[in-house]
């Protein structure tokens, strides 16, 4: 049995929703089975299948643990640093309404519980991610990060065929409220200068297995980047292609960050895409 408090910023909404937000690795399967069993207790009571959950709530969730959280392949661990490869679909931490039971640096504080983020992944996007444990570390980290010394590649499969490499400089304007991001060709107000560069390392039926080296850190800006120029990630609905992505079955964009590199730690992490050259 887990007990949790819904965190008093959140306002009512259906329980089902609050789970699946809570805890966005629970399989659906679960989920339902738990709510059509009443394997939940709302303030002591089992839920009645209707009620609402807010702020200050109290549940009690009879699933196994295993199915709420699970563990972080560590990649690297010192005094100062934890390196881990983020699940793809967990966040790194909670969202805006401070709903995250289950988040990438929950489990990570159950490895070393002074962990702290530095940068961050999108919550579709897995692979290595490097955490301090302590202040300094902290700020060395993030000084690292904002002088751009900290090297991050990444892999992605994208739609089409684009050439054999490139480098890509646009302007990236953020819409919080809509939760996108427009790429625009040349520089704006209020717009952000985002590069990379890319190396294309197989192709395949109508999409193509790239490399990414990012020269600037934004919001989105692998996914929107490349789709701007015509080959949106494989998986990405928000910028991208519905269509194609339901008929390769691709629910996430195919992203994955496969290594990071500062001063003299190495984090490796292999794309898990499966990808199959085609001849």
């Amino acid at each position: 049995m887990t007990e949790h408090r819904v965190p008093e910023s959140v306002g009512a909404m259906p329980l089902p929703r609050y789970l699946a937000r809570a805890w966005p690795l629970l399989p659906g399967w679960a989920l339902r089975q738990a709510v059509k069993k009443r394997d939940i207790r709302l303030n002591g009571l089992r839920w009645d299948g209707a009620a609402p959950v807010r702020g200050g709530d109290i549940l009690a969730l009879f699933l196994p643990d295993k199915y709420l959280t699970g563990p972080l392949e560590v990649l690297y661990r010192d005094e100062d640093f934890l390196g881990v490869v983020k699940p793809p679909a967990l966040p790194v931490d909670a969202d805006a309404q401070g709903i995250g039971a289950d988040t990438l640096l929950e489990r990570a504080r159950r490895i070393e519980p002074g962990a702290r983020l530095c940068h961050r992944l999108d919550a579709g996007t897995g692979g290595a991610m490097l955490l301090a444990l302590n202040d300094r570390a902290q700020a060395r980290l993030d000084a690292a990060f904002r002088a751009h010394q900290v090297r991050k590649t990444y892999q992605a499969v994208v739609q089409g065929a684009p050439p054999s490499h490139g480098e890509l400089t646009h302007y990236l304007v953020k819409d919080a409220a809509a939760a996108r991001v427009r790429a625009l060709d040349r520089p704006a107000p209020q717009a952000q200068q985002a590069r990379l560069r890319y190396a294309v390392l197989a192709y395949g039926d109508q999409r193509a297995l790239v490399q990414i080296q990012l020269l600037t850190g934004r919001t989105h800006q692998i996914r929107v980047q490349m789709a701007k120029i015509g080959h949106p990630l494989l998986g990405d609905d928000k910028y991208g292609d519905r269509a194609f992505n339901k008929r390769w079955k691709a629910k996430e964009p195919l992203l994955w960050c496969v290594a990071l590199e500062w001063e003299n730690i190495a984090l490796n992490a292999p794309a898990p895409f499966g990808w199959k050259e085609e001849n």
